[in-house]
């Protein structure tokens, strides 16, 4: 199980170990990273050659048909090897993959300077501080959340592109930091600790897994980076001589 977690391969079904039919159990965030790795493949296969507005048109509507339709009013899920899970996953990934894609191409990248950060921050408050709106009336939460999607978050990517920017940990803090809050929801759960108990553990958990994210990118993610680079590099040179 531990070698299929580092292959991002995921697992089936049976082979769940916390009840939530998970795809990766160890580590619950890199569900979503197998669908990037998805979505890279079939760009570099075939979606380079196709329209990607028509395709990012389709994807938005997929996406408000999931969000009205779910039985939660939400897009949550797609973490599971079964077909419908599957679906779902694909589904949450389409748009915002190809909508990257469009920024990318039109390079339209706001003056934001060194308020990105700030500015972005203060966006994701009342986003993130009204998950849901409707109450039972599952549609329009569902709507809310295509709005968010569809507008609110490619915006904020756009406007975070076009800030003065620093720092590369973001990615393998997401990549690590899940089994050290297993462990420590583990602690809190089997003490029955405080708030004020559990509060130096929380700090050093995240100052570990701070650590730990600096170190892979450092000693593995850069060494690695670079030596693909020069490798391909090399292997152009070869080819023009």
């Amino acid at each position: 199980m531990y070698a299929f977690g580092l292959t991002l391969l995921p697992l089936p079904v049976q082979w769940d170990i916390r009840g939530w039919s998970e795809m990766h159990p160890l580590n619950g965030p890199t569900w979503s990273l197998y669908y990037e790795y998805i979505a890279n493949i079939a760009y570099a296969l075939v979606l380079r050659r196709l329209g990607r507005g028509v395709l990012a048109a389709l994807a938005a509507a997929a996406t408000v048909h999931l969000c009205l339709s779910s039985p939660q009013g939400d897009v949550v899920g797609g973490w599971s090897l079964t077909v419908g899970q599957q679906c779902w996953g694909l589904t949450r990934m389409a748009y915002p993959f190809l909508a990257g894609l469009l920024l990318a191409r039109c390079n339209w990248r706001p003056r934001t300077g060194r308020y990105a950060f700030a500015l972005c921050a203060l966006a994701l408050v009342p986003l993130l501080a009204v998950p849901r709106l409707g109450g039972e009336t599952l549609w329009v939460s569902g709507l809310y959340e295509a709005l968010c999607i569809l507008q609110a978050f490619p915006l904020l990517v756009a406007a975070g592109s076009g800030g003065q920017l620093s720092g590369n940990i973001s990615y393998p803090l997401y990549l690590v930091h899940y089994p050290f809050v297993y462990i420590y929801t583990a602690w809190v759960y089997d003490n029955d600790a405080s708030l004020a108990e559990s509060l130096p553990h929380l700090v050093l958990t995240a100052a570990g897994c701070t650590v730990l994210a600096y170190l892979a990118l450092r000693l593995y993610d850069m060494p690695v980076r670079s030596w693909l680079t020069e490798r391909r590099r090399r292997r152009a040179a070869c080819a023009t001589d």
